[in-house]
């Protein structure tokens, strides 16, 4: 089964061709995208700016790695020599783990502060004035309704072994957010430039996978455990946001298998705009 949004990179790794593009239903045009494209390299290098510096993520990388080297230190002499013969046998590591914390913090901190004077910033609300005027174009020239709602579907690069698609890079995903809504019996999502449509005719069913894994990006206002989210016990960690199952829509096209790939946090949305139910777990 191909993934709907997925690359295969098993003889090219610089394979540009997405196998969502046999699903392409309209485009804006030339122009329209260029502004897209335009307005959103504005808005990533604003975001780049507002944090550390690469340098200054290094050292903050390097600092924390001391400190945990000096909290692992401290750990085994407070096992050996107990708590009041810490000092005496394991000054250095105590020092390391206390100072690499402090800086860890402090630049931690700083990195924060920076970001929220930039993110309110005027050049940001200029960038981010002028993405949403371009998506704005974008949601009126492909006709996409208001009621749209924004849900996340995994993309992954991908190897054939065996005649399975295998995820190049497991439990790991990239979520990228797309606007689904139905029309003329058909699932459609947009995402920026193009409108994908999946008619439902060719949906099989939507299948569970009991197996851990990772998203990249957290695209929601509230956060993994607050609100309608608790319910999936997601874990932040330092990747993303884990969850312990995620989903398949399959369907079948053009005499191939496809499947769209997404958290578990999606389900309501697409079972309620295919009407169809997901399947109980099972591993893949």
């Amino acid at each position: 089964m191909k993934p709907v949004f997925g690359t295969d990179i098993t003889t090219d790794r610089r394979n540009d061709w997405n196998n969502s593009d046999e699903f392409i239903l309209s485009k804006v045009g030339a122009e329209l995208e260029a502004k897209l494209e335009g307005a959103a390299d504005s808005a990533l290098a604003v975001e780049k700016k507002s944090g550390l510096p690469w340098y200054g993520t290094i050292l903050q990388g390097i600092v924390g790695a001391a400190a945990l080297l000096g909290f692992a230190g401290v750990f085994d002499g407070v096992i050996d020599h107990g708590f009041a013969g810490v000092m005496k046998n394991a000054a250095p590591w105590l020092y390391v783990f206390v100072i690499g914390g402090a800086a860890w913090l402090a630049l931690t901190l700083i990195g924060r502060l920076k970001k929220r004077k930039m993110l309110v910033s005027g050049e940001a609300a200029a960038a981010n004035e002028a993405l949403e005027a371009a998506l704005d174009k974008a949601r009126s020239e492909l006709g996409v309704p208001e009621n749209a709602e924004a849900v996340d579907v995994y993309t992954l690069d991908y190897k054939v072994k065996n005649g399975k698609c295998v995820n190049s890079n497991p439990p790991f995903f990239m979520n990228i957010e797309v606007h689904a809504y139905r029309q003329n019996d058909a699932l459609m999502l947009w995402g920026t430039n193009e409108v994908w449509a999946f008619p439902l005719c060719e949906m099989k069913r939507i299948r569970t996978v009991k197996k851990s894994n990772t998203a990249m990006l957290w695209n929601k206002d509230e956060k993994p455990r607050e609100g309608r989210f608790s319910q999936y016990k997601l874990a932040a960690n330092n990747y993303g946001v884990s969850a312990k199952t995620y989903h398949i829509l399959e369907l079948e096209h053009g005499g191939e298998n496809y499947g769209i790939y997404f958290p578990c946090w999606e389900l309501p949305v697409f079972e309620k705009l295919t009407g169809l139910n997901a399947e109980e777990a099972s591993k893949e």
